[in-house]
């Protein structure tokens, strides 16, 4: 699973996927947040597609990737939201 905050990855966070999907054959899914993102705010359709990824790859461990909090401020505490709500 990997968050940001645009829909275009780049350095570790463009590795990190291509790491998954070319070597290792693991499935990604990208989500975008919304930096200002509360519960109330998080889009039903991210919720289902996550949901569905889930149960589609029939996955037991979660690992979550995407850029440094420091390359993009709020990203921790978004993606905590999204984790929360989704799980």
């Amino acid at each position: 699973m990997i968050f940001t905050f645009s829909e275009k990855m780049k350095g570790g966070t463009l590795l990190t996927e291509k790491l998954a999907r070319e070597k290792w054959n693991h499935p990604c899914l990208h989500n975008v947040l919304r930096a200002e993102e509360d519960k109330e705010m998080l889009k039903d359709d991210d919720l289902a597609l996550f949901h569905s990824f889930i149960i589609k790859h029939e996955v037991r461990v979660l690992n979550v990737a995407g850029p440094r909090e420091s390359e993009a401020p709020g990203i921790g505490g978004a993606v905590e939201r999204f984790l929360l709500r989704a799980l």
